[in-house]
């Protein structure tokens, strides 16, 4: 039986720690971060009650939003459920596809991603073949490449333009024509974004 609390006290510090504490679900299944309860029911009504893990490793939904950005910022995040052999189904909000696709490409332990726009048929798809084991790439041309997550992880961690062209050894030109292309493949501006990590943290 899932138990359904909201933690309001809930920041990036504390949803790292839980990674060492996840609490699976039926059918070795389980959420992250555990902060969003209709994500919760949603995955556990639509998904886990409906679908067997056939798998020996346990798989745990990730809440791919942008209010989450924060989270996926610090690269611990990916280390440690590689290091916890579990297999990753990121699920994307519209901002976040782009991001989700460099993941998918450049860490192993990512099962699929559930594109904003998949359909219910695409998704049933995804699923039953990540549950038996049938994991594909099929990541989308529009992916950030690895300066742009470079540059958005200090940028979101508060680092100043100036000082992420020092940290990287760019120009700061270079710096500023990967924050407009971060702006068009998020289809926000990074500052925004930020400002939507604080307040979630503060939430």
């Amino acid at each position: 039986m899932i138990n359904i609390e909201i933690d309001h006290s809930s920041n990036a510090n504390t949803q790292l720690r839980q990674m060492d504490n996840i609490n699976y679900l039926d059918g070795k299944c389980s959420v992250w971060p555990d902060n969003n309860l209709y994500f919760r029911i949603g995955i556990y009504s639509k998904i886990v009650e409906k679908y067997y893990n056939h798998l020996s490793c346990n798989l745990v939904f990730v809440d791919f939003s942008h209010y989450n950005l924060n989270l996926f910022s610090d690269v611990e995040w990916i280390d440690r459920f590689s290091k916890a052999n579990v297999g990753l189904i990121l699920v994307s909000d519209y901002k976040m596809d782009n991001y989700a696709s460099y993941w998918w490409k450049n860490a192993e332990s990512v099962a699929t991603v559930i594109y904003s726009g998949d359909s219910r048929q695409i998704i049933r798809k995804k699923v039953r073949d990540v549950f038996i084991g049938r994991w594909q790439r099929k990541i989308k041309s529009c992916s950030l490449t690895q300066p742009e997550v470079d540059v958005l992880n200090l940028l979101i961690q508060g680092v100043s333009i100036t000082e992420v062209a020092s940290r990287m050894d760019i120009d700061i030109k270079k710096i500023y024509n990967i924050k407009q292309s971060l702006r068009r493949k998020f289809g926000v501006d990074i500052n925004t974004l930020y400002l939507f990590c604080c307040a979630n943290n503060l939430a």
